[in-house]
């Protein structure tokens, strides 16, 4: 497995990855214009060169948030989510962003099962987690 980050999403491996995410979690409108913007960037994990898990998430001020998290249902339960943030954390740390902020609605008991194990709470509707300064 291979973690990677793509700054722009046009052109990128990872966007027909994105686009299924999109379109699975009803991300899209009604047009099946994606609503993601130019400021995006995506991690995403690779598996035997294909795309199965990103990031999508945007930087403002010294916030990093997360607007999407997807892994391919094939390839969940394995850490890939945990290799995907871990990396982002990374990234955050060597770009001086002090926090990770990210929403998942109260339907999705599997995130919300998932962010507990790594130790996040939830605050309201929305998770924060600061930027650790393991390397």
């Amino acid at each position: 497995m291979e973690i990677k980050h793509d700054a722009f999403l046009d052109g990128s491996k990872a966007l027909k990855l994105v686009m299924q995410a999109h379109y699975e979690l009803s991300l899209c409108s009604a047009e099946g214009h994606v609503l993601i913007r130019d400021n995006y960037s995506v991690i995403y994990a690779e598996d035997n060169g294909i795309p199965v898990g990103c990031i999508v998430f945007y930087r403002y001020l010294n916030c990093c948030f997360m607007t999407l998290t997807y892994v391919a249902e094939t390839h969940r339960m394995q850490g890939i989510f945990k290799s995907m943030f871990a990396y982002l954390n990374d990234l955050c740390k060597g770009i001086g962003i002090i926090k990770i902020e990210w929403g998942c609605h109260v339907s999705n008991k599997n995130a919300e099962a998932v962010y507990r194990t790594m130790g996040f709470n939830p605050i309201g509707y929305h998770y924060s987690v600061k930027v650790s300064g393991k390397g």
